[in-house]
């Protein structure tokens, strides 16, 4: 948690941003979101560290209905399937550059941590569910996880399709997840969002109308209620007056 001497603590949410996209864009496109959920959580967005090619014609993720970033704004990635090309279906035998980006991320917690949570959307969800695996197994075989935090958060999350992984999900997930799914999602078909759901324990579920992108959902509806109460939930468990 985050506190000063003014304010009551908050959550510290730290952001994986999506494929083609930076932390820059990010916050852009999330805005609504945050503003909206100030009150629970300060969220930290960084850059993956790895530069993408020119997009072409052939479906990669990162939809443009959230906003990629421009080519000179630079476009960033978790990992690839294969040399500098990913898409967020196809099989793979491994995840190139995933150890880097692991190992950005215990360099972001140990620089700006401890984080209580983790939010992630499309490639950067599907790198949180990895990273969610990976804890739950440390713990059951008693081992220190590659990151630890408390809570995680998904929007338009699917899990990882890499032959090197499918045991990784061998322990059902047990620390609480919030997943946030749009039924119009054109590049995470919402089947993969519900798929994610059955390696968790009581996950709780968010689906929207809309499609490929963060929604901060409208006052006096379902999908608000889902979300503030989920996040009040982890500022009772996790925030300390």
């Amino acid at each position: 948690p985050t506190t000063n001497n003014t304010t009551m603590p908050k959550l510290k949410i730290l952001c994986l941003h999506g494929y083609r996209q930076n932390s820059t864009t990010f916050r852009t496109k999330t805005g609504g979101f945050r503003k909206g959920l100030k009150k629970f959580a300060e969220f930290i967005t960084f850059d993956a560290p790895f530069e993408v090619p020119p997009l072409e014609a052939d479906g990669v993720d990162g939809g443009a209905d959230i906003g990629a970033a421009s080519a000179d704004e630079g476009q960033l990635g978790w990992f690839f399937c294969q040399d500098k090309y990913y898409k967020s279906t196809d099989p793979t035998d491994s995840y190139k550059g995933l150890d880097e980006s692991i190992a950005l991320v215990q360099k972001m917690a140990a620089e700006q941590g401890p984080f209580d949570g983790i939010i992630g959307f499309s490639q950067g969800a599907q790198f949180l569910a990895i990273l969610c695996a990976m804890r739950q197994n440390a713990l059951v075989e008693g081992t220190a996880p590659p990151v630890d935090f408390q809570f995680a958060m998904f929007v338009s999350g699917f899990k990882s399709y890499a032959e090197d992984q499918q045991d990784l999900f061998r322990n059902t997930i047990t620390m609480p997840s919030f997943h946030m799914m749009g039924e119009d999602d054109q590049v995470i078909p919402i089947a993969l969002s519900k798929e994610l759901l059955t390696f968790f324990k009581d996950p709780v579920e968010c689906v929207h109308e809309g499609g490929h992108y963060v929604v901060h959902p409208k006052k006096d509806t379902p999908q608000r209620d889902v979300l503030n109460g989920f996040l009040t939930d982890m500022k009772q468990r996790f925030c300390e007056e």
